[in-house]
């Protein structure tokens, strides 16, 4: 059970995220807003946040970092009322931070986000893509960190708020088409908003696009979505966990991540059993929806070990033929 942490992650690993600590006051004439493509919207769209930072002084130039999603930078607030279980039920409202890091760490060069001078007059924007995860009153508030080297206080936008509109029954999710049939994923964007935010934009970039399952362990896990293969690679950054209580069981979808909790970015895993040793200990974000069927055909797939300098060198976990994932699509689940 010990090794259940060191086998599950990338291999290379990102730095750990360090604890907020109080940075600079905002500089005064330092303004950040936002807004948004569109005001109305269906569940699982994409809306399009523009987030400016402009100096409004009237005779002083600022240094800045440009808009950025990193703590660094830029990252969002986003607030929404979960759906009712009942006629009579008013659920509270619930606010995530969704962070991106991009640190410097041994396997990969992250990067520093160069100041700029800023003019008086002046500003600098960024179009940074959100998906719409909840029906409803959904308030978005981006928080500006460019002007100092340390993530607080931050400079906040006013919100900007959509009207999601979700159809009856209707559920974020996502389709995986692999090379030994399809999976339908449905996500969990009230527990952990951020992971399901980051898969789908993944997915809707391309980047899953022609990946692998490159671990099959069976009566434990499946593992892909690294673009180089070899369970080393990475988006070149990492998100914020969001441990619940969701119980890892079959089919269960939920992300890698190295031994500090917020070290997650791109590879994922699908239990192919209940191993409540995961539990608490990394991001359950959605369950196979449809295709278990497909899940158990992949379980099955002769492995192999690896061999030594690649992937979890020694374990006999890396299929002997390919098993591609050719791409994975966001839908809605009716």
């Amino acid at each position: 059970m010990n090794r259940l942490a060191p086998i599950l992650v990338p291999v290379v690993a990102l730095a750990a995220a360090g604890a907020a600590r109080a940075g600079d006051p905002p500089p005064p004439g330092l303004a950040c807003k936002l807004e948004a493509s569109a005001k109305e919207a269906t569940l699982g769209d994409v809306v399009d946040f523009t987030v400016t930072v402009a100096n409004e002084s009237a005779d002083k130039t600022l240094s800045v970092k440009p808009p950025e999603w990193d703590v660094q930078s830029v990252f969002f607030n986003v607030t929404w009322r979960p759906a009712a279980t009942s006629p009579a039920e008013k659920p509270a409202e619930k606010t995530a931070t969704l962070i991106r890091y991009h640190p410097k760490f041994g396997g990969m060069q992250g990067h520093a986000i160069a100041r700029q001078a800023l003019a008086p007059g002046k500003s600098l924007s960024a179009k940074l893509p959100l998906f719409m995860l909840h029906g409803g009153e959904v308030k978005v508030e981006a928080v500006y960190n460019g002007f100092s080297d340390a993530p607080e206080p931050g400079l906040k936008s006013a919100a900007v708020t959509v009207q999601v509109t979700a159809p009856p029954k209707a559920r974020v999710g996502a389709r995986i088409e692999t090379s030994l049939g399809n999976l339908e994923v449905e996500f969990f964007p009230d527990i952990a908003p951020g992971h399901v935010e980051n898969f789908l934009d993944l997915a809707r970039t391309g980047f899953y696009k022609d990946t692998r399952i490159a671990r099959i362990v069976p009566k434990f896990v499946i593992q892909g979505g690294d673009p180089k293969g070899n369970l080393q690679g990475s988006p070149g950054y990492s998100i914020a966990a969001e441990f619940n209580p969701t119980k890892h069981v079959e089919g269960i979808l939920s992300m890698a991540r190295e031994t500090n909790p917020h070290t997650g970015g791109c590879q994922f895993f699908i239990c192919l059993a209940d191993v409540p040793g995961l539990d608490n200990q990394y991001t359950a974000f959605g369950k196979v929806a449809k295709g278990l069927d497909v899940l158990r055909t992949i379980a099955r797939q002769p492995t192999g070990p690896w061999p030594p300098g690649e992937g979890l060198a020694g374990e006999a976990s890396k299929p002997k033929k390919p098993v591609l994932i050719k791409k994975v699509t966001p839908i809605l689940l009716k």
